[in-house]
């Protein structure tokens, strides 16, 4: 669900996607990255690159498939340390489970409990291919936390609780 500005933290995890997706045929990933995908995960039979999509096509998209498992690797950035817990937010929106590294990105840290509303997993490559697998071999527990990330996701984005953090942070009565 990334843009072009989170290609440098797939990059990060290429050669992890690559060995998951040469060993299991059976799944698929989809991009949104176009000819900008990175070079080793190109040529895959069960890996589409997408180009973008303006935002009522990309809805509709989104909208018209299943997505069992979404990935939100971050380098430890300045940059990656300020953002939110949007991704938990996108995941839910379309029943995913979401595989985040957290430890670059306090919010996520914060607002997703490893192993209930999705899996936090390092920066190694090696680390999100266990995570991939630990998912392909865990349906259950994967259907199980994607659940879980949508009521979270309810929770943290609701738009009361969202109101009423911002009024006290801006010391609005």
């Amino acid at each position: 669900m990334g843009t072009r500005s989170h290609l440098g933290d797939l990059e990060m995890i290429t050669p992890a996607l690559a060995d998951f997706f040469s060993a299991h045929g059976d799944a698929h990933l989809v991009t949104f990255l176009g000819k900008h995908a990175p070079k080793a995960l190109k040529g895959f039979r069960n890996i589409t690159h997408r180009p973008t999509l303006k935002w009522p096509a990309f809805r509709r998209f989104m909208a018209d498939s299943a997505w069992h498992a979404a990935l939100a690797p971050m380098r430890e950035t300045p940059v990656n340390r300020a953002r939110s817990f949007n991704k938990l937010l996108d995941h839910a929106s379309v029943g995913a489970v979401g595989l985040y590294s957290a430890a670059a990105c306090p919010a996520i840290a914060r607002a997703v409990r490893h192993g209930m509303h999705g899996l936090h997993v390092k920066a190694h490559a090696h680390d999100w291919l266990d995570a991939l697998e630990y998912l392909y071999h865990n349906r259950e527990h994967a259907r199980k936390m994607a659940q879980k990330g949508a009521e979270q996701a309810r929770v943290l984005g609701n738009p009361e609780r969202c109101r009423q953090f911002w009024m006290k942070e801006l010391s609005i009565s």
